[in-house]
């Protein structure tokens, strides 16, 4: 289980504390006898050779201590210096650039992901941050197939950026202050936008607590368009097919237009990734339902347009 790891970690990290602290005492108390006991015999004269073998007995209980001292001494600086920084990382639904497509009265949804790489062997506990997002943004956190998390707590800020003109924009803040992040690993955390009109979001992520204190600033940029992107197109089906789900209606919203519009995108997908969705939408019950069974059905085919847009997000052997 993965809260027993981490307290084992933690006990393991101050156990061996407490033995480097140990070994420091012992083998300094052993090197202050050591040589307390060896002067006389270095200064007596005559004392060699019936004290020959306590000689060589001595020097290597002070080599053996000094040796001991140093690995341990070595060992508690280390572990005094702390933990190295981490890296945090944006991406837009998988991709590393974050601009958004937006047609014109067409809103869609969008999964920001801040990325916390941790490059320090060991894991890291009690690691607080806030990632402030643009009011009228955010959705909620949610996982990778955007349904929501309850982990942390929305709190508000008129907080301007660095980068944003005056006077700046209210902002929503997410608030956690006991993450952990694995060793030598990446807490991802995912946030569901929906995005109604173009303009430029300021973005912010700060860490404290057990770890050296940083930030990260970056901007979202949402810009009009006409072009017809599966990225675009899968926002907004995202869209539309959650407000269907929920029973919503608005701009002609209907599950039908949802079906056509859907079977338009599978259409164009590359030949992998048209195989890819017909493999993951196999077990969905074809053929004209009841408008229950339909939302249903729109129900379980959302999560598989997420995981098809990080798909067509993943980098190529061109990048």
């Amino acid at each position: 289980m993965p809260g027993g790891n981490e307290s084992g970690s933690a006990e393991s990290k101050r156990q061996l504390s407490s033995v480097a602290h140990t070994v420091q005492w012992l083998a300094g108390g052993v090197f202050g006898i050591a040589l307390a006991t060896l002067i006389p015999f270095l200064v007596e004269k005559g004392a060699a050779p019936r004290g020959h073998a306590v000689l060589w007995l001595l020097y290597g209980a002070l080599g053996v201590a000094a040796v001991a001292w140093s690995a341990a001494t070595l060992l508690t600086r280390q572990r005094n210096r702390g933990p190295k920084p981490l890296s945090i990382i944006y991406t837009l639904d998988g991709s590393a650039d974050l601009r958004l497509g937006l047609r014109a009265g067409r809103a869609q949804i969008a999964l920001l992901e801040v990325a916390l790489k941790n490059p320090n062997p060991f894991n890291l506990e009690g690691v607080a941050v806030n990632c402030l997002i643009p009011s009228g943004l955010r959705l909620y956190r949610c996982g990778i197939d955007g349904r929501e998390r309850e982990l942390g707590s929305w709190l508000t800020t008129p907080e301007r950026l660095a980068a944003e003109p005056s006077p700046g924009a209210p902002k929503d803040y997410w608030a956690d202050e006991n993450l952990t992040v694995a060793g030598n690993g990446t807490k991802l955390l995912l946030f569901k936008l929906r995005v109604t009109r173009p303009g430029r979001y300021f973005l912010k992520t700060l860490v404290f607590g057990n770890v050296p204190k940083q930030h990260e600033e970056t901007a979202l940029e949402v810009v009009e368009t006409e072009d017809m992107t599966l990225g675009t197109t899968i926002g907004e089906l995202i869209n539309d097919g959650e407000r269907l789900a929920d029973g919503l209606t608005g701009r002609e919203l209907s599950v039908a237009r949802w079906r056509e519009e859907t079977a338009f995108l599978v259409g164009a997908l590359p030949e992998e990734d048209h195989r890819w969705w017909t493999d993951r939408t196999a077990d969905s019950p074809q053929g004209v339902l009841e408008a229950e069974r339909e939302r249903n059905l729109l129900s379980a085919r959302i999560p598989a347009l997420y995981e098809l847009r990080r798909r067509l997000s993943r980098p190529t052997q061109d990048d």
